[in-house]
């Protein structure tokens, strides 16, 4: 897939497991040009399946870049659980960290479907740096509200 004119990369492998299994996913190795250098990642996404109301999404991906200026590894890992309460109510929470910004982010988002076609979103955010000697700073912190109604005519 092309990202610019100065990026391009494309997938030298790629499998998958089926979504049948209770563990499925997809592991790509990608290799190309990126900017003025070379990138080499595998990432791995999938899916746990726990029960029928709660599934964990797991995800790591790791980048070896070289550029003119300097080499470097990236490195992004995050699992995202899911909890169905109901079929028209879940809760999901994502949780990632980020090693080329040593952060934490965590998102929490609970739905309900009140009627068909018709929402309320509640989300949760923040963000923490993971470089400071005591504990974890915090970057941002944010909440979020959001109604939506079907109108039919």
């Amino acid at each position: 897939s092309d990202w610019s004119s100065d990026v391009c990369s494309s997938d030298l492998l790629r499998y998958t497991i089926g979504p049948q299994r209770m563990a499925s996913g997809q592991v790509t190795l990608t290799s190309g040009a990126f900017y003025s250098g070379h990138r080499q990642q595998i990432d791995y996404s999938g899916r746990v399946k726990v029960t029928n109301q709660l599934g964990f999404e797991p995800r790591v991906l790791v980048g070896r870049i070289t550029l003119p200026q300097g080499n470097f590894t990236t490195k992004l890992t995050g699992v995202r659980t899911i909890y169905t309460i109901t079929p028209r109510m879940f809760l999901s929470g994502l949780l990632q960290y980020n090693s080329s910004l040593s952060t934490v982010e965590t998102n929490v988002r609970w739905r309900w479907e009140y009627q068909p076609g018709s929402d309320l979103f509640v989300v949760y955010t923040d963000g923490r740096d993971t470089t400071p000697v005591r504990g974890t700073a915090l970057l941002n912190r944010g909440i979020a509200i959001k109604v939506s109604r079907l109108l039919r005519f």
